[in-house]
């Protein structure tokens, strides 16, 4: 790991297990003097989109609250990051408040003290860096997002040179982070949606002064959507009496939550109730219930078993055998199979993935969750403009395969799309 002070003993991050190439590769492979910056509050929010060869990757240190970098990139943070990195703490060092208090009581559907969020200093105002260590704070805070504009603004300013391809990946991690702490129907994650909407339009005006309106394009989406919290369901006006059936499949008369400490507990019972006292599983991955090489042993019976008893569980939609899923998974999967097949990586951990119903998320009391194949879960909005080369205006009401973003930027970047990419459209 490299900090400001230089390099650390500690272990850094880097693309190394990224298997398949990013379009910042191929941007690479096309024009070897291309400048490609990596930048997120999330090691792996910097890291990924910026592929194998960027010119700088750089994300949040939570031990220090410092921006660092890995030598795999390079022996020193770039001093570009340095400057913005002696100023974080003094930004989210200011208490948290409302930045709109009209405009989000025209948005909110609950209180500000809503069930579901976190037990303790859940209302406005938050200070954070009081109550919280250093990386949580800055995680947390909204001014972090306009941190990484000026993160992104002063990497522009001194790696760019004239006639050079510019490719900046940019991850607004806090957006995610509060989204999981109070939900997203929150106070919190409307104020943080207020916030980062000015920080875009700041970006885009100081990308208008440099490179011209018609100079640069921009891709803006998200990597996943979101389960409504629990407790939070009824409140939608969607799930009033008299409306239509929610288009995103979010349930209203039912809402739990699924702890992923209890579920492998039942699990391991479950494989010592069928094969005596033993260390039979290692308990849940994300989503999969991971088996030990000694319960791999008794695989076909154990599976078979934990899976019936998973799927008489009120909350468990399915449970699925990963070894019954096809060898090549479908390019454009329509249906659950097809999901997971995608979701799993060929010798990942985890034996059994554990599909909760609509409205059940994983977490012991309070937060929102993702990983379910949903429409809620799956859906995520995406925006482009490129003045010249998309036309402008045009709202595209059919689903689009995930790979329509990485296709679409690799076109606007005038290289191939990387072959794993399959099922993409181009967004013209």
């Amino acid at each position: 790991m490299v900090l400001v002070g230089g390099v650390s003993p500690r272990v850094g991050g880097s693309p190394n297990v990224l298997k398949a190439r990013a379009v910042a590769d191929e941007l690479r492979e096309a024009s070897p003097d291309a400048v490609i910056l990596g930048l997120s509050l999330k090691d792996r929010g910097a890291i990924l989109p910026s592929g194998h060869k960027p010119t700088a990757t750089v994300w949040l240190d939570i031990d220090t609250g410092e921006l660092t970098t890995s030598t795999y990139y390079s022996d020193k943070l770039p001093k570009w990051a340095e400057s913005v990195s002696a100023d974080i703490k003094r930004r989210v060092s200011e208490p948290w408040d409302l930045r709109d208090p009209q405009w989000l009581a025209s948005h909110v559907l609950g209180p500000d003290d809503a069930p579901g969020e976190p037990p303790e200093r859940r209302t406005f105002p938050h200070d954070l860096a009081k109550h919280y260590p250093i990386g949580a704070a800055i995680r947390l805070h909204p001014a972090s997002d306009g941190m990484l504009v000026d993160l992104a603004l002063a990497g522009i300013e001194a790696e760019y040179k004239i006639g050079k391809p510019l490719l900046v990946t940019l991850s607004f991690s806090t957006n995610d982070l509060i989204g999981h702490a109070f939900g997203p129907d929150s106070w919190e994650q409307w104020d943080e949606l207020r916030r980062l909407d000015e920080q875009l339009a700041r970006f885009f005006g100081e990308l208008d002064k440099r490179f011209g309106a018609d100079g640069y394009a921009v891709l803006l989406s998200a990597d996943h959507g979101v389960s409504p919290m629990p407790e939070a369901q009824k409140l939608r006006a969607e799930c009033a009496a008299d409306a239509k059936p929610d288009p995103w499949e979010r349930a209203c008369s039912y809402g739990a939550r699924m702890s992923r400490a209890k579920l492998a507990l039942d699990v391991s019972a479950i494989a010592k109730d069928l094969l005596g006292d033993g260390a039979w599983t290692f308990g849940l991955v994300g989503a999969f219930v991971a088996l030990t090489p000694e319960g791999r042993a008794h695989r076909a019976e154990l599976v078979s078993t934990i899976i019936a008893k998973l799927e008489a569980n009120p909350d468990v939609a399915h449970a699925i055998d990963v070894a019954t899923l096809p060898a090549e998974c479908p390019q454009s999967p329509t249906n659950l199979e097809g999901l997971v097949c995608n979701a799993y990586p060929p010798g990942s951990s985890g034996d059994i993935m554990v599909v909760l119903k609509p409205g059940v998320s994983y977490g012991d009391s309070y937060g929102a969750s993702h990983g379910m194949p949903y429409t809620y879960d799956l859906t995520v909005p995406f925006l482009v403009r490129a003045p010249g080369k998309v036309k402008p205006g045009v709202v595209v009401e059919d689903v689009l395969p995930f790979a329509t973003f990485t296709h679409t930027l690799a076109h606007l970047l005038g290289v191939k799309a990387p072959e794993t990419a399959f099922a993409g459209a181009v967004i013209q």
